[in-house]
C-alpha cells in the first residue's frame, strides 16, 4: 500500500472499499475447457480416459473428472463443456450410427452395454435401446418413446 493511501486508511471504513472479484482458481485454461469439450464430442461423456490419454495427457484423471462435474452442474455458467454435453446427450443417432447398431444387434443381441463399449461408445446404452426399441427394431412404429410416469 502506497505511503499516502496508509496514512489516510485510519479516517476511511475499510467496510466501503472496493473489494476485490473473487477468482475461481481452477487448473484448467480456456484452451483446456476447448479440448475437453472436443474430446466429449469425438468420444462421448463417459470416456474420460480416451481425452486424457489423447488430448490432455499433462492432466490426471481425477481432475478431468472434477472439471467435467463442475463444468456441467447446473447452476454452473455457460461454458464449452456444458454445451459440448448438451450436444451429445441430447443428438440422435446419425444414419451411419444406426446402421452400425443394426449390425451391433444383430452380432451381441440386445446386450446394450456391450453394444455402446465396443460399436458406439459416444451413446449411451439408454440411447441404444430407445432407438432400437422406438426406430429400428423390425415392427418399430417410428413413435417417441413414452413418456415416464
Amino acid at each position: 500500500m502506497p505511503a499516502e493511501m496508509r496514512r489516510l486508511a485510519p479516517h476511511f471504513n475499510h467496510y466501503y472499499a472496493p473489494r476485490r472479484e473473487l477468482q475461481t482458481k481452477s487448473a484448467f485454461c480456456a484452451a483446456e475447457d476447448q479440448l475437453i469439450a472436443l474430446g466429449i464430442r469425438r468420444y462421448g461423456t463417459s470416456r474420460l480416459d480416451l481425452i486424457r490419454n489423447h488430448l490432455l495427457p499433462s492432466k490426471s484423471a481425477a481432475q478431468l473428472e472434477q472439471r467435467y462435474v463442475e463444468a456441467t452442474r447446473r447452476r454452473a455458467a455457460e461454458n464449452p463443456i456444458k454445451r459440448a454435453k448438451r450436444e451429445v446427450v441430447l443428438s440422435v443417432l446419425l444414419p451411419a450410427e444406426e446402421m452400425l447398431l443394426r449390425q451391433a444387434v444383430g452380432r451381441f443381441g440386445e446386450h446394450w452395454a456391450r453394444i455402446r463399449e465396443v460399436y458406439l461408445p459416444n451413446r449411451t446404452a439408454q440411447q441404444l435401446r430407445e432407438c432400437w426399441e422406438f426406430k429400428l427394431k423390425p415392427g418399430a412404429l417410428d413413435a417417441p418413446p413414452p413418456l415416464p410416469a
